[in-house]
């Protein structure tokens, strides 16, 4: 049986220097942008860059969803750099979620800087020590051979993105089927 793809009416593929500079002219225009991105081996030596997908967040303009195929953009000899404008662009603000491999990625591979920018994932733990006392977290952390009175520099515990979402009261976005 031949699998179907689902294309939603706000989400675009992007594979081509039209597409490009249609979806960059969008994105330039708003104010925050959900970014992650996917690869073989991504952010290391001999990784590759294979898709940066991105969604603008606002309450003015409905959300809009583009799939940037790098390698398709690259075999065609479409250069990125309008892609990665938005990315070294200081009045935008992106948002990662655990975007280590994916900055390592743009510097390593292409030389871009990302400006601008939250991790969810650094901000969760920031508001974990902030928001949470110690006996808090170390029922969090019982797994781990912990004793009260301990510095706890050396352990280190991060959530998933779901368990972040639940943790600050976020609704999770509905599946797609």
């Amino acid at each position: 049986m031949a699998r179907q793809t689902v294309q939603r009416e706000n989400d675009e593929i992007i594979d081509t220097e039209i597409s490009l500079q249609k979806a960059v002219t969008f994105l330039s225009g708003c104010s925050t942008l959900i970014v992650d991105c996917e690869g073989l081996h991504l952010g290391i030596e001999g990784g590759v860059l294979s898709f940066v997908g991105i969604r603008n967040v606002s309450y003015t303009i409905p959300p809009r969803s583009y799939l940037f195929d790098v390698l398709v953009l690259e075999q065609s000899g479409c250069s990125l750099y309008p892609l990665f404008q938005l990315l070294f662009c200081e009045t935008i603000q992106k948002v990662f979620y655990d975007g280590r491999m994916d900055f390592c990625a743009f510097y390593f591979q292409y030389g871009v800087v990302t400006r601008n920018v939250i991790d969810l994932q650094v901000a969760d733990l920031y508001t974990r020590f902030t928001l949470e006392d110690k006996k808090q977290l170390l029922k969090r952390m019982s797994f781990q051979r912990v004793c009260p009175g301990k510095d706890f520099k050396a352990v280190h515990f991060l959530l998933g993105l779901n368990a972040c979402l639940v943790k600050h009261k976020v609704p999770a976005p509905r599946k797609v089927t």
